[in-house]
């Protein structure tokens, strides 16, 4: 079965949608406009920073409140990368950004009839089982991603950023020297988002909505 995009029910509307235009817009940069940005899902696949960005811009420019994660993602569940600081996450082959918003500016944005109560996971080309290279919006972090233990992984996004700020270890310590105030080890008083598991992931796979 190929890969499918996930949307997690309940996640405003807004969002899911601003996910897919921004998705079809870098496609349509990197291929040109006679492309057709469904038929090449792989074309993100390597440039998880810059998805980043302009996921995370996009975001703020609509009114929510979004984080950058600096990551990395495991070969299997329950394999710890044992990431601490940014000099590990710099040595590990498999770094990896994604970006979740804080759920009081969901509120603030949507007022969605249901109350979010965690961040929104959002990443445009997921490296996630059953969603590879494929958009993944969800209350829920897949199992196999992981932060930093010890140096905070969230930036708190802002206007004056550059996709550049968010690719290396010297770009960390540059942002984390000019505004140590961006960052935090979690920016939702400790409440983290539920992992998913082996049976969750493979539950996204059957009932994701292939949309795109």
């Amino acid at each position: 079965m190929s890969p499918t995009p996930e949307y997690q029910p309940g996640i405003p509307n807004k969002i899911v949608a601003t996910v897919k235009e921004m998705r079809d817009a870098l496609i349509t940069r990197k291929l040109g406009e006679d492309c057709s940005p469904s038929d090449n899902r792989r074309v993100l696949d390597g440039y998880c920073h810059e998805n980043a960005y302009h996921i995370a811009k996009i975001l703020l420019e609509r009114g929510y409140e979004p984080y950058v994660v600096w990551g990395a993602v495991s070969a299997t569940q329950g394999h710890s990368l044992k990431i601490d600081t940014i000099d590990q996450l710099e040595q590990t082959d498999r770094i990896h950004f994604w970006v979740e918003i804080h759920p009081r500016s969901v509120d603030e944005a949507d007022h969605p009839i249901d109350e979010i109560t965690s961040p929104v996971i959002i990443d445009l080309c997921s490296e996630t089982i059953g969603h590879v290279n494929c958009p993944y919006v969800s209350l829920q972090r897949p199992a196999r991603y992981q932060r930093m233990g010890v140096d905070p992984s969230y930036i708190r996004f802002e206007r004056s950023f550059e996709p550049e700020d968010l690719i290396s270890k010297e770009s960390y310590q540059r942002l984390r020297e000019r505004s140590p105030e961006l960052f935090s080890t979690c920016p939702w008083d400790n409440d983290e988002p539920t992992a998913c598991t082996d049976v969750d992931e493979q539950r996204h796979k059957r009932n994701s909505l292939d949309t795109q």
